[in-house]
């Protein structure tokens, strides 16, 4: 369960893939369009947050982003590793083989996707060099 803005269900589908032919055929396609790796991280199961029809223009990217951080949630509280992902939605677009694959909906494309599978856990060093500024006005 999700929150979204004017509390539009009705604008967003979450697809959840674990066809191994169609996340490979989106790291196939990735990889042609920019020379680079996986963009699924070898994750057996993505979950696509689509805009339907009946999102609001406005308010689709930021709902996408807390429906996003939900599944995160969830994957932390079942011991699973998540990565938020936009680059082979942005780098692909709305024609791109793995939407037509898949046959969804007229008017369903993706806006974010989500990777979810068992972590490298511990054994990934995290930079050290990260943080963010934290401003207090009391």
């Amino acid at each position: 369960a999700s929150s979204v803005g004017k509390h539009n269900d009705g604008g967003y589908n979450l697809v959840v893939v674990r066809d191994r032919e169609i996340l490979d055929l989106i790291a196939k396609e990735e990889k042609e369009e920019t020379g680079g790796g996986d963009p699924l991280f070898g994750a057996p199961l993505l979950f696509l947050i689509c805009r339907t029809k009946e999102a609001v223009d406005y308010l689709m990217r930021y709902d996408a982003g807390i429906i996003a951080e939900h599944i995160h949630l969830k994957a932390a509280e079942l011991g699973l590793g998540s990565v938020i992902l936009f680059g082979f939605i942005r780098h692909l677009g709305e024609n791109a083989e793995y939407i037509k694959k898949m046959n969804l909906p007229e008017g369903v494309y993706p806006l974010l996707g989500v990777a979810v599978g068992h972590g490298p856990g511990s054994a990934v060093k995290r930079k050290d060099d990260r943080h963010f500024r934290v401003l207090r006005v009391e």
